[in-house]
């Protein structure tokens, strides 16, 4: 492959294999073939010919895996095209939110989460941005409510069921307000502060303070509109 370079030292290092994982991608561009022009003296107009020199791309998971901590790892990359954007093109979004149990109700929490499954509108359950956002529908197509003992799932194709999937963990250790317990949630898009909201209100119900039928009437637009 030959590209073009508008000039400037292009050399870049790439030493070694970060992690000696065989499978990874290998994206980087080693013996690329550059079309450069030379260096020349400033004042001096006369045409050059264009010199062929070899680069070899810059070893971005080293790079940044330099001044990541130790938990976050980079494993490969891949080129995307101009148009991509992190934020309008991602298909799907995944949140944990952790908390500690204390005495809160996991099971009335994934209840409640049920009622959130598939498509709805979520204007009552988010900060309203009205000045760019006009449709408040969402699709949320799973989650979970997770303590160090069980697993309690639901999904948008069990809309219809009455209670959460619950999964026991094997081996787990016995039951403690100071267990550390996430809400998982899966969806395409969200909402200003729809997690935030979202939790807010499972947490209301963990504490027995609110049905988690309450989901459900704030979902139900033509009878609260917001």
């Amino acid at each position: 492959r030959k590209v073009w370079s508008t000039g400037g030292d292009m050399d870049g290092t790439a030493s070694g294999d970060l992690l000696e994982e065989a499978s990874l991608p290998k994206n980087s561009l080693d013996g690329l073939e550059c079309l450069v022009p030379p260096k020349k003296p400033k004042g001096d107009d006369t045409a050059q010919s264009l010199q062929i020199k070899t680069i070899t791309e810059y070893d971005y998971p080293k790079i940044l895996n330099n001044i990541l901590p130790p938990a976050i790892r980079i494993l490969g990359w891949c080129p995307v095209s101009p148009q991509f954007s992190a934020r309008f093109s991602c298909s799907r979004r995944t949140y944990r939110y952790f908390f500690p149990r204390r005495t809160l109700d996991l099971s009335a929490m994934a209840q409640g989460l049920q009622y959130m499954m598939g498509r709805h509108d979520f204007r009552n359950l988010c900060k309203m941005n009205c000045e760019q956002v006009s449709n408040f529908e969402r699709v949320l197509v799973s989650g979970k409510v997770v303590s160090p003992q069980k697993v309690f799932a639901v999904s948008m194709e069990d809309e219809e069921k009455s209670s959460p999937s619950i999964q026991e963990v094997d081996d787990a250790p016995q039951s403690s307000p100071h267990d550390m317990c996430h809400v998982e949630i899966e969806g395409q898009a969200f909402l200003w502060h729809q997690i935030r909201c979202i939790l807010s209100i499972l947490f209301h119900i963990g504490r027995q303070q609110e049905s988690p039928t309450l989901v459900q009437q704030l979902v139900d637009i033509q009878t609260n509109p917001g």
